[in-house]
């Protein structure tokens, strides 16, 4: 009904190039008019993931209709082919021990996007919800000297939110998660010249640092373990990946037991 690909490029994109020509025509050329680029945009964003909604909602009731189209791709309903390959080290991962059976893998980092109805519900409400945020910020922000700079910063946020959201990555989840972040502070701090607005701002991004760190383990950890940071890459993972009590271990082994044992209590029943 509606090209995934096209769509899921669109979603990011419509923000992005708001935040863009907001902040390079603002200043001098907008002025007064700045938010009308970010709601427009933000609102195109919107109509695009109703659409993929709509469209994963068609897909869902296909499946139901004809069991044998259902995808063997665990939790993962579509995942276009990569938009562009950020990083690329060939033989990066040399498993060992327990994960021998992986061998060799390439540590690669794609942007690739993700559709499933999690993902497209998800993107629905964040646009929405933004697209009434950008509306209402017109009237408040009326007369405010950066205001311009509000506006870009509220389309940043937008396209950080999306792409947070679609991604396929955890390299990728994490690096957005950042300018979620870092558009976080730059609003909470947005009247700077105000010491509570600038030390909330630095509150914020001081206390989220914390979470970074745990983040950044996790990444570590998974690739040590399993040899991907890609979402995707999990439903064919091999026996060997992780230790059978996991939940990991039990997920993947439920898709190649006989229903009798992936449905058992025991995460031995379906160890090889």
């Amino acid at each position: 009904m509606f090209d995934v690909r096209t769509l899921l490029i669109l979603i990011p994109a419509l923000p992005l190039a708001a935040a863009v020509l907001t902040a390079i025509f603002g200043p001098k050329v907008l002025r007064t008019q700045s938010h009308w680029l970010a709601i427009v945009g933000i609102f195109g964003s919107f109509v695009c993931s109703a659409m993929l909604a709509l469209e994963m909602h068609h897909r869902h009731a296909a499946k139901r209709d004809a069991p044998s189209l259902v995808n063997a791709t665990v939790g993962v309903d579509v995942v276009p082919r990569p938009v562009w390959t950020w990083m690329s080290i060939d033989d990066a991962y040399n498993a060992s021990g327990e994960s021998a059976a992986i061998g060799e893998r390439d540590f690669r980092v794609e942007i690739v996007l993700r559709a499933d109805g999690l993902t497209a519900m998800m993107l629905a409400m964040v646009t929405f919800v933004a697209t009434l945020i950008a509306i209402y910020s017109a009237g408040y922000m009326h007369g405010d000297p950066g205001y311009w700079r509000f506006f870009a910063y509220v389309s940043l946020f937008v396209f950080s939110m999306t792409m947070l959201v679609s991604v396929s990555n955890f390299v990728l989840l994490y690096v957005f998660w950042e300018a979620v972040g870092v558009c976080s502070y730059l609003l909470i701090g947005f009247w700077y010249q105000k010491p509570s607005a600038a030390a909330a701002g630095k509150k914020a991004f001081l206390v989220n640092r914390v979470g970074d760190f745990g983040f950044a383990l996790g990444l570590f950890l998974i690739w040590a373990v399993y040899g991907t940071l890609n979402f995707h890459d999990t439903a064919g993972a091999p026996a060997s990946w992780g230790k059978c009590g996991s939940r990991a271990r039990r997920l993947t082994c439920t898709g190649r037991c006989p229903p009798s044992k992936a449905r058992s209590p025991s995460p031995s029943a379906c160890c090889c």
